[in-house]
């Protein structure tokens, strides 16, 4: 088994991958799809943090959302989301993180309300010829306890 972490959408239907987490409805023909607990995102940072940002350089929706809102004006920038977390935790600034991350860091403090247009679903996504295989349908299984059935 192998478990690929990134920002870029990988092929499921040319098999890229077996298992991918998405943040939309799989809209690709042979695609089947589980509906997980929705994200949000928030504003984080420690009580003695300075109230700058720290930017994410990355082709995604928060990454564009954070590049329009900060500009030039950022205390730092990185490329992967996780560093944000970690410079929030140190208290170099505020990080743009799902509240399910943010939430659960005692140290850190949510800097306003939730970003409405960041919220979306998140889906488990398998190509339809695979999703019975049993090794697949225990991953599955196994991912949708972890990130989370959908509230409701």
């Amino acid at each position: 088994m192998r478990f690929i972490s990134t920002e870029i959408e990988l092929d499921i239907p040319h098999r890229e991958v077996v298992i991918g987490v998405r943040n939309r409805r799989p809209s690709e023909e042979g695609l089947a799809g589980r509906s997980l607990a929705r994200v949000e995102f928030a504003a984080y940072a420690r009580a003695d943090a300075p109230e700058r940002w720290i930017k994410v350089l990355a082709d995604t929706p928060s990454a564009r959302w954070l590049e329009k809102k900060t500009g030039n004006d950022a205390v730092c920038e990185v490329t992967s989301p996780r560093n944000s977390l970690d410079l929030a935790l140190a208290g170099k600034g505020m990080a743009l993180l799902p509240t399910f991350i943010g939430d659960r860091h005692e140290g850190l403090m949510r800097r306003g309300g939730t970003v409405t247009e960041l919220g979306h679903e998140r889906w488990i996504v398998t190509h339809q010829d695979d999703r019975h295989l049993p090794e697949v349908r225990r991953t599955i299984d196994r991912l949708s306890r972890v990130l989370g059935a959908p509230h409701g």
